[in-house]
């Protein structure tokens, strides 16, 4: 097992060095390059979703960064990453509902509170420790 989400441990990342660099510096060089080759739009109205790939970088990474380039610079007191479940069939939304996410530029914490009040409000939302 890689965490336990019912004692809040960091969740390690398990696909950093095959999906993206390992290392923080060449995963911020890539991130930036990206970056640097996107293009900011005017955007009629305000932004309330992005919609992002989630393949390797090599082969997403530029699509993605013209989607988070339309938010730089803003601010956000927390941020909602829905994906699908490559591991397992379940029923509904698996939530990560406490503990942290460890990345190769620094370590995330989980909203505990909004990840407990989505499951006590919806059944679709649960917890499957398999899908993650």
């Amino acid at each position: 097992m890689l965490f336990s989400r019912d004692r809040g441990e960091t969740r390690q990342p398990v696909v950093a060095g095959m999906f993206y660099p390992d290392s923080p510096s060449a995963l911020r060089a890539m991130i930036n390059g990206f970056m640097a080759k996107a293009e900011k739009r005017a955007i009629d109205g305000e932004i309330l979703a992005l919609m992002v790939p989630h393949a390797g970088y090599e082969f997403s990474g530029q699509v993605a960064a013209y989607a988070y380039k339309q938010i730089e610079g803003m601010h956000f007191d927390t941020i909602v990453l829905i994906g699908v479940s490559h591991r397992a069939a379940i029923s509904g939304a698996s939530v990560y509902k406490a503990g942290r996410y460890e990345t190769p530029l620094g370590t995330v914490e989980v909203d505990s509170a909004l990840a407990e009040e989505l499951m006590a409000r919806e059944r679709l939302f649960g917890f499957h420790p398999r899908a993650d």
